[in-house]
C-alpha cells in the first residue's frame, strides 16, 4: 500500500517537548559529501566514455534527492509540534492513524497528557472553511437539469423523424 505522504519520525525531547523530523533527514541513503563527489566524477566519466554503461553502476542505493548526510539534524522551530507549551515529565507518544491519509493523531503522557494532530505535509485532503459547497450544488444541480433537458429533446426528435418517415 502507497502513501500520499512522507514519513516522519516523531519524539520526546529531553526539554518535554513534542517533535518531528521528516523521513528525509534521518533516511540512510543520503549520500556523504565525498559519495557525491564522487557520483559527479563518475558521472562525467560515463558522459565522456564512448564505451557502454555498466548495469552495476546503475544500481546506486544512495539517493541525491536527499540532504546530503551531516552527523548533527537541524532542529527547526517550525517543528515542534507541541508548540511552546510547558509540558512536565513525558514519558509515553501514542501516535495513530485517522480516516484522513495526512493526518495522524499524537498522544503525549506522562505528568501533563498532550494531545495534537499531526500534519506532515499540510491538511490536503481538506475542504477549506472558505469553500463555496452551495456552488458546487447549483453547478450540479445545473447540469442534472441540463441532461433531462438534453434527453428529452433527443427522445422527441427521434419520435418526430420515426413519425415523419412513416
Amino acid at each position: 500500500m502507497s502513501h500520499v505522504t512522507n514519513k516522519a519520525l516523531v519524539f520526546i525531547t529531553s526539554n518535554n517537548q513534542v517533535y518531528s523530523v521528516e523521513h528525509q533527514l534521518y533516511t540512510a541513503r543520503r549520500q556523504t559529501k565525498e559519495e557525491a563527489e564522487a557520483a559527479k566524477e563518475r558521472e562525467l566519466e560515463q558522459s565522456l566514455s564512448l564505451l557502454p554503461k555498466n548495469e552495476t553502476d546503475l544500481l546506486d542505493v544512495k539517493s541525491v534527492l536527499f540532504p546530503q548526510y551531516d552527523g548533527m539534524i537541524p532542529q527547526r522551530n517550525t517543528k515542534f509540534i507541541s508548540y511552546d507549551l510547558d509540558l512536565v515529565n513525558l514519558d509515553k507518544l501514542i501516535s495513530f492513524s485517522t480516516r484522513l491519509e495526512s493526518t495522524s493523531a499524537i498522544l503525549a503522557t506522562g505528568h501533563d497528557v498532550f494531545f495534537a494532530r499531526f500534519m506532515p505535509e499540510g491538511n490536503f485532503d481538506r475542504l477549506n472553511e472558505n469553500f463555496k459547497s452551495p456552488l458546487l450544488f447549483g453547478v450540479i444541480v445545473v447540469l442534472v437539469v441540463a441532461l433531462f433537458a438534453a434527453q428529452t429533446y433527443i427522445k422527441n426528435k427521434e419520435l418526430k423523424e420515426a413519425f415523419l418517415k412513416k
